[in-house]
């Protein structure tokens, strides 16, 4: 499995799943949280580059509406309308 399906595959599995079952419409995520979550070190980038992704999107069937706080860091925030 490569790097980056490992990261989605974490992503939905951790994030978007419990967002679905709760029938949430929206769904914000924060990189360094995931970072954490997985226990990477130095990978801000490919969580961010993950999370910003038109193949995560399709992966997830949501739309990303927002992103806020810096391009690569911890603090990026990513907002997610779940269709």
């Amino acid at each position: 499995m490569k790097h980056s399906e490992r990261i989605s595959q974490h992503i939905v599995d951790r994030h978007f799943v419990p967002a679905w079952r709760a029938r949430r419409e929206t769904l914000e995520i924060r990189a360094g949280n995931v970072h954490k979550e997985i226990g990477l070190v130095n990978r801000m980038p490919a969580i961010c580059s993950v999370l910003g992704s038109q193949r995560f999107q399709q992966l997830t069937r949501c739309h990303l509406v927002e992103r806020k706080g810096p391009h690569n860091g911890a603090n990026a925030i990513f907002v997610f309308h779940l269709d």
